[in-house]
């Protein structure tokens, strides 16, 4: 985990996921019966990171760190690693929703490949699903995740484009 974060703090943070930006950007609910330690046991890691890099806006200096952390994470799994994940697409939906509370002008070039990334999931997601079986909560789990994606690229991304 990050060194300069308790697993307490974290699971604040996280809890202030659940009760104050999940409530506006319900395409990616985490249970409460979730930890951050469940979270990244269960291969969550990716929404977690995004979730810190996000939600821990009111200490500046620790939200960049976490925003690091994740950008790199995600730029080894996509870029490197060429994964395409539905856990990948939930992490880029949290933080491209929460992205104005980390946003520096040096991220438009993040911003527009996470727009790619998006894209490319959404597309991924849609091929997959029809000869998969799922659960019922991997299932609404994908179901939010299209639709997320569907929000991003028709009215979320358009409107906050950087530079615009």
């Amino acid at each position: 985990m990050l060194r300069k974060l308790s697993w307490q703090d974290a699971d604040a943070f996280l809890n202030h996921y659940r009760t104050s930006l999940s409530p506006q950007w319900p395409f990616v609910i985490i249970p409460q019966s979730q930890s951050c330690q469940t979270l990244m046991e269960s291969g969550k890691t990716p929404v977690l990171l995004a979730i810190l890099a996000t939600a821990t806006y009111s200490d500046g200096g620790l939200q960049l760190v976490c925003e690091t952390v994740f950008r790199h994470f995600i730029a080894f799994k996509t870029f490197i690693n060429c994964e395409q994940s539905l856990t990948i697409m939930q992490s880029l939906l949290v933080f491209l929703a929460w992205h104005h509370y980390a946003y520096r002008p040096k991220m438009a070039e993040l911003y527009r490949n996470c727009q790619v990334l998006v894209e490319q999931g959404m597309h991924d997601l849609v091929e997959k699903r029809p000869g998969q079986a799922q659960s019922s909560d991997q299932s609404l789990e994908v179901q939010r995740a299209l639709l997320g994606c569907y929000y991003l690229s028709t009215h979320g991304l358009n409107v906050r484009s950087p530079g615009v």
